[in-house]
């Protein structure tokens, strides 16, 4: 059995929300978990003990579940699949589209932002 140490996880998971600009809110929504219990778990320093929700957590953050509890990655450079399949088809895109989808995610972005710093702020 694998011991983790929960601040360095929990650590890791603040990190990457702030990365992709989330609250731990959304990012509890988005991975299924609710968001009472992934809080309590935080405070009482508690580390999932079910895999699909390390896996869950990661998936959403946009990681491997072994960064999460260990902080390795397998390979730094290595896109994540899903985010592999979505360059290749990103580069097959004329440039008006492309343009068209970096305002998008430059607008989306912008909202997570401010939805996170509201979040935030409300506690």
């Amino acid at each position: 059995m694998t011991y983790i140490e929960a601040g360095d996880f929990w650590g890791r998971v603040k990190q990457l929300c702030g990365v992709n600009q989330i609250s731990l809110a959304e990012m509890s929504r988005r991975a299924n978990i609710s968001y009472g219990n992934l809080t309590r778990q935080i405070t009482t320093k508690d580390v999932p003990t079910k895999y699909r929700q390390i896996k869950s957590i990661a998936d959403v953050l946009g990681t491997t579940p072994e960064y999460l509890v260990d902080g390795e990655r397998a390979d730094e450079n290595k896109p994540a699949p899903e985010n592999l399949r979505v360059l290749e088809d990103f580069v097959l895109l004329e440039e008006p589209q492309k343009d068209i989808i970096k305002r998008l995610i430059a607008q989306m972005k912008s909202d997570n932002e401010k939805r996170y710093l509201l979040e935030e702020k409300l506690g």
